[in-house]
């Protein structure tokens, strides 16, 4: 009798350590959500509701220099005041309208570019075996630890007037500099410039007897 009130027992003691587990089964994906969620809702979602309201107000001389859109009179009447000349100026405007339309074509042709050099790529690797793709992947992947901020460093590095990329192309310019044909345009140039200059009557002479003919004779005026 004993025996059988005990195995009765055993039941209910295992349900209060099972309630935690189904607990967390149930609810462990919010638990696991609400850290980015908490993320974005403080620093995407709230500066987002300043900046719209800040949109619909007005300029003011004071600090913060805009108006309230909402305000309470003396008597607890609330009044909504919104401005809509900033979204007319923002679509009436040519700098803006040509700003867009620039992003649309640089996002255009920069999705165009990378479908053309992504689809390739990710055809090869999915061509290839098991032990190739993981390297593979771990070869395009890798980029994308680093900081944004370094990356951008980098290509800058590669594409400013000393980067990589010109001082790649020196050689091929001075060697295109030195060529007959380039010597030969430079002669041209040379007495283009020399029969440009004025002659005796605007050009003046220096302390060594040359003459100084790209500096501009002095207007006399009569009295």
């Amino acid at each position: 009798m004993t025996s059988a009130i005990r195995d009765d027992a055993r039941p209910a003691r295992a349900l209060p350590r099972a309630a935690p587990k189904e607990w967390l089964r149930r609810q462990g994906k919010w638990l696991i959500i609400l850290p980015p969620l908490l993320f974005l809702l403080v620093f995407f979602l709230i500066p987002f509701g300043f900046a719209l309201s800040i949109s619909f107000a007005d300029t003011a001389v004071r600090v913060p220099p805009f108006t309230d859109i909402l305000s309470v009179s003396p008597d607890w009447h609330i009044h909504l005041t919104l401005n809509l000349g900033n979204f007319k100026y923002l679509f009436t405007d040519e700098v803006y309208g040509l700003s867009y339309l620039y992003s649309l074509k640089t996002a255009f042709f920069s999705t165009l570019i990378c479908l053309g050099l992504g689809y390739p790529m990710a055809y090869g690797i999915a061509r290839t075996s098991k032990s190739t793709q993981s390297i593979l992947l771990l070869i395009i992947i890798l980029p994308f630890w680093t900081s944004f901020l370094l990356r951008v460093y980098a290509l800058e590095g590669i594409i400013r007037e000393t980067g990589l990329l010109n001082t790649a192309r020196l050689p091929i310019s001075s060697n295109r500099a030195c060529s007959p044909s380039s010597s030969r345009s430079t002669d041209e140039s040379r007495r283009l410039h020399s029969h440009s200059a004025p002659h005796s009557t605007s050009a003046q002479r220096g302390p060594a007897g040359r003459s100084i003919w790209w500096q501009a004779p002095h207007s006399r005026v009569a009295p």
